[in-house]
């Protein structure tokens, strides 16, 4: 039941660690930006990331904890599904 549960968050998180580092040469090749364009982008992706979890107690009061889970992961989603189907 356990693996069952938590299947979703490591295979997000598998599919985040194997992704990360290469968003730099991602944002370099694909849209030819500099140095200092990618890091803004990339800043304002960890300064998100660090604002969600600040969030996601407010949604949780709302809708409950596994619909926030629910809603978080499916922005997730969204952004990787986006990132994959841009022109290599």
């Amino acid at each position: 039941m356990l693996v069952y549960v938590s299947l979703p968050m490591l295979t997000f998180g598998f599919s985040g660690g194997l992704t990360f580092p290469f968003y730099n040469l991602f944002f370099r090749t694909v849209f030819g930006l500099s140095d200092a364009a990618v890091g803004s982008i990339l800043s304002l992706g960890w300064i998100s990331m660090a604002l969600i979890p600040l969030l996601s107690s407010t949604i949780e009061k709302h809708v409950g904890r596994v619909w926030t889970l629910g809603i978080l992961m499916s922005f997730t989603a969204a952004a990787f599904v986006g990132l994959g189907a841009l022109p290599s």
